[in-house]
């Protein structure tokens, strides 16, 4: 899964001008947490983010609720947007879930799927743990075309760069 750990060490920006860059736009972002409430986070523990697309505000509020019964380490939501400096710099490029109606979908790249069955992990592992849950009425895996498409093209010129230096 992709995540971005946000760490600040006290250096530079304080974590309330911190705060009110990363929840601050007009019109209001959809949120969970508020600047003080942000700020505390910041002075006080390491925050990792994963990113959902596709949720309504409704859904959002919904599974916040839902995650914050759920999942003891689950601190709150922010809406993305990208157009805002911070949440460019500091969150995931890529989401890592995908909400589709009442459908959850966990996205991945084909060369994270490679990886991970190269590594032996037990791909329907966390599609069962969503699935127990009760959230969503199908838990699916979704792939990420575009980055799947990107990675593929890289790959592609690493080994074509090592088959030029093998036959000089």
């Amino acid at each position: 899964m992709a995540v971005a750990s946000l760490f600040f060490d006290g250096n530079g920006a304080a974590p309330a001008d911190l705060a009110a860059r990363f929840l601050a736009r007009e019109p209001a972002l959809w949120k969970s947490l508020t600047v003080p409430g942000l700020t505390t986070l910041i002075r006080s523990c390491n925050l990792a983010v994963a990113t959902v697309s596709g949720l309504s505000e409704e859904q959002a509020a919904d599974l916040h609720e839902a995650m914050r019964e759920a999942v003891a380490s689950y601190l709150g939501y922010v809406e993305v947007d990208k157009k805002l400096p911070l949440h460019e710099q500091l969150l995931p490029e890529h989401d890592d879930y995908h909400v589709v109606g009442a459908e959850l979908r966990l996205v991945y790249s084909a060369a994270k799927r490679a990886l991970d069955e190269a590594n032996g992990e037990d791909l329907e592992a966390p599609l069962n743990e969503w699935r127990q849950g009760g959230l969503f009425s199908s838990v699916e895996w979704e792939e990420d075309l575009e980055q799947s498409a990107v990675e593929q093209k890289e790959a592609s010129m690493i080994i074509e760069a090592w088959l030029n230096a093998q036959s000089e």
